[in-house]
């Protein structure tokens, strides 16, 4: 059986100028949140990448899951 949690399906990147962008999507519940990272240093665009599209992910759970306010 699948177990639910965040996982990677995409990386993409485009170097120009010897600055390498990276693209991350992440999917976790059926919530899909894409993040970009560029840098100098591969890893390092890789990494904020994926920190940008965690943040992003992290963001839309607490929306989705968060009470509706406006009902009240």
């Amino acid at each position: 059986q699948a177990e639910d949690g965040i996982r990677d399906i995409g990386v993409t990147g485009v170097q120009t100028c010897a600055l390498p962008i990276l693209t991350v999507r992440l999917d976790a519940n059926g919530t899909t949140a894409q993040g970009q990272g560029a840098d100098t240093d591969t890893l390092v665009a890789a990494a904020t990448a994926y920190v940008h599209a965690l943040n992003k992910l992290i963001s839309k759970e607490k929306r989705i899951n968060s009470p509706n306010t406006a009902t009240q």
